[in-house]
């Protein structure tokens, strides 16, 4: 027989201006990972960026991610890897990334964010559908080198703005 619930909805924003941040804070260490999902679009071409911490946004070079993106553009294929180390975000989604008149597809992992003898892995998957001609998905894993627990978030469009509409959700998973 299945447990009950493993996820509980903790917060969702809603967007009903443009705006450059959105922020959860105050998260609780009552749960072992948080997942965070999205319907986002961008005001133009940019960076989606994640800033965590505790207490504060930690803006130092603190920061690792490894990001793969494909694009597909009017019939063909583009595919992208990159590495950083020492950087004061996560790039959530690889380089660049805009949904033109579309909404993106986010779904993010914080594994054992509340743990704090380890440092934190974010694994983020983001889905653009910018027009019939130009898609793609991409991946990430970052990584927060901090033994601190995570109790603030903070996505940002570097260089832009997070359209209207835009949606956030942030959920609790309890251990199983």
């Amino acid at each position: 027989m299945p447990a009950g619930a493993t996820y509980d909805c903790i917060a969702t924003t809603t967007l009903g201006s443009a705006q450059a941040t959105v922020t959860f804070s105050s998260i609780s260490g009552d749960y072992t990972d948080l997942l965070i999902t999205g319907q986002i679009k961008g005001t133009q071409n940019a960076a989606l960026l994640l800033r965590v911490g505790n207490g504060s946004v930690d803006t130092g070079s603190n920061y690792s991610v490894t990001t793969f993106a494909a694009r597909y553009n009017q019939g063909s294929v583009d595919v992208a890897s990159e590495r950083y180390s020492s950087i004061t975000s996560i790039y959530a989604s690889g380089s660049t990334w805009y949904s033109g008149t579309n909404f993106g597809t986010l779904q993010m992992n914080l594994a054992n964010y509340s743990n704090t003898t380890t440092n934190k892995t974010i694994i983020t998957r983001l889905d653009t559908v910018e027009n019939a001609n130009y898609c793609g998905p991409s991946a990430v894993v970052g990584l927060w080198r901090s033994t601190s627990a995570i109790n603030i978030v903070t996505f940002s469009n570097n260089g832009g703005n997070f359209d209207v509409g835009s949606t956030f959700s942030l959920y609790g998973i309890k251990a199983a």
